[in-house]
C-alpha cells in the first residue's frame, strides 16, 4: 500500500467494514442475541478486520504483509461463527455473510500475495 494512501481510501478496507456493519446490524435482529457469547464473538471478529488492516497500513510494507495474514486468520474465525450460528438459528442474512466473508477472504489473500511479489521501495 502507498504511504500516501489512507487506509480508508483502500477498497479492501472498504469492504471490510460494510461487511462488519452488516454483520452487526444482523446480530443485533438474531432472537435472544443478547444471550450468545458466539453473537458478541460474531461482532468483534468482523470488527477486528477492518481495524487490522487499518492498523497494518501505518506499519510499513512487512507490518501490512503481517496484518492482512491476521485479517484472513479472522475472517476464518468469522466464517466458522457465522457456520456455528447458522446451526442456532433460522436466519436468511446468516448465508448471504458467509459468502461475503468468503469472499473477503479471497480478497485479502490476493492482496497479500500481490503485496509479498512486489519489490521494496528504493532509496532514493
Amino acid at each position: 500500500m502507498p504511504q500516501t494512501q489512507s487506509f480508508k481510501d483502500m477498497p479492501l478496507w472498504q469492504r471490510s467494514v460494510q461487511l462488519a456493519i452488516e454483520i452487526c446490524q444482523v446480530s443485533l435482529e438474531l432472537p435472544n442475541a443478547q444471550k450468545l457469547a458466539a453473537v458478541t464473538q460474531l461482532q468483534e471478529a468482523a470488527i477486528t478486520i477492518p481495524t487490522t488492516l487499518a492498523r497494518g497500513s501505518k506499519a510499513g510494507k512487512q507490518g501490512f504483509i503481517t496484518a492482512l495474514a491476521l485479517a484472513r486468520q479472522t475472517a476464518a474465525e468469522l466464517e466458522t461463527l457465522i457456520i456455528v450460528l447458522q446451526n442456532i438459528y433460522d436466519d436468511k442474512a446468516l448465508p448471504a455473510l458467509q459468502d461475503k466473508t468468503m469472499e473477503l477472504q479471497v480478497a485479502v489473500a490476493t492482496m497479500a500475495q500481490r503485496m509479498s511479489k512486489t519489490q521494496p521501495a528504493q532509496d532514493v
